[in-house]
């Protein structure tokens, strides 16, 4: 499968899962005052992940694009500094939502993240283990976990990575999920896409 023909099959994956799951503009609905919690932001990040990095192949043109659609706020150089983003880091995205959310799109070469303030860890976990099972059945692969730990210096968090590897691609899908339990955390939660080079 060429790289074209998969962000392809993602795109109609993400057009199916949106008429399953309600358009963003009505996920956006006022909703009632539990709804405003962690666990509603981890898969609001899910979500995000999902139509902007997963559905385009981490395509910086086609993520511009996206963003553009969903009327999301291109942070400008000065902006950027405030905030301590990887170095691969081109563009960056600000988004909220009326639940309270509050996330960063990023994007990069052959990368893309989406990190959010506030998102409970095993929501964010078994939303991201469902996420790589379905894209990896998309593509007729199979998603291997190929890293799951808890970080030696912070022991409130803890980074899990799938593995898909497309067939014919000389690069394979590197799913990173990090997740720190902290409140007090910059971000509780970044959810990476990457393509590397097959090991």
């Amino acid at each position: 499968m060429n790289k074209i023909l998969m962000v392809s099959t993602l795109l109609a994956l993400s057009a199916c899962n949106n008429h399953e799951s309600g358009r963003p503009s009505e996920a956006a609905k006022p909703a009632p005052p539990a709804a405003n919690s962690a666990e509603t932001h981890a898969k609001q990040a899910v979500q995000l992940f999902f139509k902007t990095c997963v559905a385009t192949g981490a395509d910086e043109k086609a993520l511009a694009g996206v963003a553009a659609q969903g009327k999301l706020l291109l942070l400008n150089e000065a902006q950027k500094q405030e905030f301590n983003f990887e170095p691969q880091a081109r563009q960056v995205w600000g988004a909220h939502t009326q639940e309270g959310g509050r996330f960063f799109l990023v994007s990069g070469k052959q990368y893309c993240s989406v990190k959010a303030k506030t998102a409970d860890p095993q929501t964010i976990e078994q939303e991201m283990a469902q996420l790589a099972a379905q894209t990896a059945d998309s593509l007729g692969v199979k998603a291997e976990k190929v890293k799951e730990e808890v970080s030696p210096d912070i022991p409130t968090a803890k980074q899990t990575a799938y593995a898909l590897q497309p067939k014919g691609q000389p690069n394979e899908i590197l799913l990173v999920v990090h997740t720190d339990s902290n409140p007090q955390a910059p971000a509780q939660a970044a959810l990476n896409f990457h393509w590397v080079p097959v090991k």
